[in-house]
């Protein structure tokens, strides 16, 4: 078993990896979220500003609404402008969103079912619990992977 490391060619594998650009599927998906987010804040923001004998819930949902849109048009925008793989970085800050718009929507669906105290107000807390869960968990894996991917280049950079 040869255990010496060439490392000018780990060093050229590893730039290769790192400097890849981003597959077209990839880019294809992050257009689609940033045109989408753009015709939802686009609405949204056309509501708000057209409408404004709308009641103050009302009001304050589309607003939050609207701050989680410009959350992926911003998230969007910045994969397509970095062009390259962002690796696991891309997943840590997707499911850091992921947990604060399901968070916001279980925050808002319980204060609805305490207020309604109705099923489908109950039926609105259990899929943001679900969704929550979901999220958490994909951050947590991604937060892990990153944390294992830092631990292996501390490993090689000390090698």
């Amino acid at each position: 078993m040869n255990t010496t490391t060439d490392h000018a060619e780990l060093e050229v594998r590893l730039r290769a990896l790192t400097q890849r650009t981003l597959s077209s599927p990839a880019r294809y998906f992050h257009v689609a979220v940033l045109v989408l987010a753009l015709i939802m804040c686009s609405l949204l923001g056309a509501l708000l500003v057209t409408e404004t004998d709308l009641p103050g819930r009302t009001q304050l949902a589309f607003s939050a609404l609207l701050a989680l849109g410009m959350g992926w048009v911003l998230y969007a925008g910045w994969v397509l402008t970095r062009r390259n793989t962002l690796l696991v970085h891309q997943q840590v800050v997707a499911g850091w969103m992921a947990v604060g718009g399901t968070g916001a929507f279980f925050i808002c669906s319980a204060v609805a079912a305490w207020i309604a105290t109705d099923a489908l107000a109950m039926a609105a807390v259990g899929a943001a619990a679900t969704l929550l869960g979901g999220a958490v968990w994909l951050l947590a894996r991604s937060t892990h992977r990153l944390g294992e991917l830092k631990a292996l280049r501390r490993t090689m950079e000390r090698t």
